[in-house]
């Protein structure tokens, strides 16, 4: 009988000791973490764990971790906190991260300069784990709208999973957010392809209530099915190339649309002769654009 709940004891601790590794670090911290950067345009935190390392996520794939920076800007901070835009980025939920092999993305020190913070956020890449073999993002949504308004269910769970993660870092912003001096009455949610389409299908299918979300900046994402938006959805700014064969110029058409349809505001710009991914284009030619149109939207609250 000892023997047996000595084994019972032994089996329990091991137990434990993998539910420590799954959940790897606690979100909980006791104090704001110091910058890591400061540069001429913003103050760097960086790598702030907003939820529990996952499992299925290894330790050499950080870019999968739930990590995220924060780039505030610099100058006197507002007396109602700097207004928040939280940067999701692309890379067909295979690859990417918050900060690439090419860097910041161009956007975030730009919204840096005019006054906006920027969270940037990693989550879990399911597409670098559970590929579509010869099925390529490309080949499904580059020739236009899914017949039926489905893609591939494993597709499908890219954007679930992705969008998941959106929604933890939102309720991390939540809680902590104003530690940094941020503007919890003005957020947008953004991003490029598949961050994009991350933070569509966290704002219109997911409908998170933890942060109200003012508006979403679609840069050549889609929505699987634009039917789901809803009449009190965030409004819509979206950036399209006309030639973009990955994501096709018909998936923002259809958000234009229903958005319209709706009764959401709704801006969307056709980048002519341009195809995917048009990132240093798209800041100098639509972020000033952008940024009145989500003002706009936080007057109407």
């Amino acid at each position: 009988m000892k023997i047996g709940k000595a084994i019972m004891r032994g089996a329990g601790v091991a137990t434990l000791l993998v539910v420590l590794l799954c959940s790897g670090c606690n979100v909980e911290r006791k104090k704001r973490p110091e910058a890591s950067r400061i540069t001429s345009k913003y103050t760097l935190y960086e790598n702030i764990r907003y939820g529990e390392r996952s499992c299925k996520v290894p330790p050499t794939d950080p870019a999968s971790d739930r990590l995220l920076d924060i780039y505030i800007p610099r100058g006197e901070q507002p007396a109602e906190g700097w207004p928040v835009v939280v940067y999701i980025h692309g890379g067909g939920f295979c690859g990417g991260a918050k900060v690439d092999t090419w860097g910041v993305h161009p956007m975030i020190p730009a919204l840096a300069a005019k006054g906006y913070a920027v969270v940037a956020i990693n989550y879990y890449l399911r597409g670098k784990y559970h590929p579509i073999e010869g099925y390529p993002i490309e080949q499904e949504m580059g020739p236009g709208l899914p017949k039926d308004g489905k893609l591939h269910p494993e597709r499908r769970r890219y954007f679930e999973a992705a969008s998941a993660d959106a929604v933890r870092s939102l309720k991390w912003l939540a809680r902590y957010g104003e530690e940094y001096g941020l503007d919890l009455d003005k957020v947008a949610l953004s991003g490029g392809s598949a961050g994009a389409m991350t933070a569509l299908h966290t704002a219109y299918v997911r409908s998170p209530k933890c942060v109200d979300i003012d508006v979403v900046f679609n840069m050549w994402g889609g929505l699987e099915d634009a039917s789901v938006i809803e009449a009190d959805a965030p409004a819509l700014y979206t950036v399209h190339g006309e030639i973009d064969n990955v994501v096709s110029v018909e998936y923002g058409k259809a958000l234009h649309a229903r958005a319209t349809e709706v009764g959401i505001p709704s801006v969307f710009h056709i980048m002519e002769g341009k195809g995917h991914a048009q990132a240093v284009y798209a800041t100098q030619t639509y972020l000033d654009d952008f940024l009145a149109f989500f003002e706009q939207q936080t007057i109407r609250k």
